[in-house]
């Protein structure tokens, strides 16, 4: 599943719309306090292939609420559609869209899918978890945290910059999220420097599915020799309905 989460990109410039596909989005350290319950580094292999099979993009209608600094959009998805078309932008700024505002959405999808089929298909979960690197950090406040070494197509020469960590909770074993940040300068591009870096999704479970429920997403460095940037963007994922229900009403 996590499949797609990298293509929910807002209409951005160059880099800012970059930073949100990269999206395409890993750790602190915890000292245990609590015994563990489980084999939490199975429970995490369990919660990664549930999330994978959860398929969202395929089996469920959402809508996504995305916010971009100042820039604010509400778009459905659904899943009987063509890829192509699968996704409609249905406010800006609480506004019925603009032609030029639509036409632009259409070309931005049309970038995402023709990236996506460069990487060979949507980055799964499981393609960016190392399974060997799991590790039991500890348990704290309700959580056990496991940390892993990320496997990121877009920061590939990075990997020993970044840090990773799968969310748990400790009482079930259930998979709550995970997260990526990096702990030094990265340089994704040719004369783009990322000094800050974190990308964050959290899951709920809906039957035997684990749906995406937030993404956060934070870049700051700078492009070329003056450009600087500074993008947080945040997609709220809701209204799921699965395949087989009926197809959700218009959103006012």
């Amino acid at each position: 599943m996590m499949g797609n989460l990298l293509g929910f990109a807002v209409v951005l410039k160059p880099v800012q719309r970059w930073c949100a596909l990269v999206l395409l989005p890993f750790v602190f350290s915890v000292t245990a306090q609590e015994e563990p319950r489980f084999d939490y580094l199975q429970r995490a292999k369990e919660g990664i292939a549930r999330v994978d099979a959860t398929d969202v993009n395929t089996n469920w209608y959402f809508t996504l609420a995305i916010q971009s600094g100042d820039e604010g959009s509400l778009v459905a998805h659904d899943p009987t559609s063509t890829p192509e078309s699968q996704r409609t932008l249905l406010k800006v700024l609480g506004k019925d869209p603009t032609e030029a505002q639509l036409r632009d959405f259409r070309q931005e999808e049309q970038k995402r899918l023709a990236e996506e089929a460069e990487r060979g298909g949507p980055l799964t979960l499981a393609r960016m978890v190392d399974p060997d690197s799991l590790e039991l950090e500890g348990i704290e406040d309700g959580r056990a945290v496991v940390s892993f070494t990320p496997r990121m197509d877009q920061l590939d020469d990075s990997g020993e910059k970044l840090a990773a960590e799968l969310w748990l909770d400790a009482g079930s074993g259930e998979l709550l999220g995970w997260q990526v940040r990096n702990t030094d300068k990265l340089k994704p591009a040719f004369s783009v420097t990322l000094k800050d870096y974190q990308l964050e999704i959290t899951y709920e479970r809906r039957g035997e599915a684990l749906l995406p429920v937030r993404m956060s997403n934070v870049v700051r460095g700078t492009a070329g020799f003056m450009a600087q940037f500074d993008r947080t963007t945040v997609i709220e994922f809701g209204d799921y309905r699965p395949l087989d229900a009926e197809p959700p009403t218009a959103v006012d």
